[in-house]
């Protein structure tokens, strides 16, 4: 009987099961908990907040807020306070947009402007 089939696939298994760091990554939700009340302090230091739609393996909408400080937070979908944050973040993103289009068609105007060429008098 030949054993070397089965021994290669033996061999195979041990090596995947044995592997280490090369296990696939576990899908699941981010926000185990959410923080369902905000204070002034807290809110002052959001700097960025992301709304997360339901994927497959989470079935609920997630909104994580990155803090000044580098630190993330789980917020209530749900709520007025964080329905509104989003909002004055996507609004602030809009202007940023909009005054940076301004700007660097100023600077393009002015460039073009510069580089007419002069008459010597």
């Amino acid at each position: 009987m030949n054993t070397a089939i089965p021994s290669v696939v033996l061999l195979v298994c041990i090596a995947v099961c044995t592997s280490e760091g090369k296990s696939l990554p576990v899908l699941r939700c981010r926000c185990a908990q959410v923080t369902k009340v905000l204070n002034r302090n807290t809110i002052a230091r959001i700097a960025t907040a992301v709304k997360i739609a339901p994927v497959p393996y989470c079935s609920k909408t997630e909104v994580i807020a990155t803090l000044k400080d580098g630190s993330s937070l789980c917020l209530d979908p749900d709520d007025n306070t964080t329905k509104t944050i989003l909002k004055v973040i996507k609004i602030t993103k809009q202007k940023r947009s909009i005054t940076m289009a301004s700007t660097s068609s100023t600077v393009v105007e002015n460039t073009t402007s510069s580089s007419s060429p002069t008459t010597p008098n």
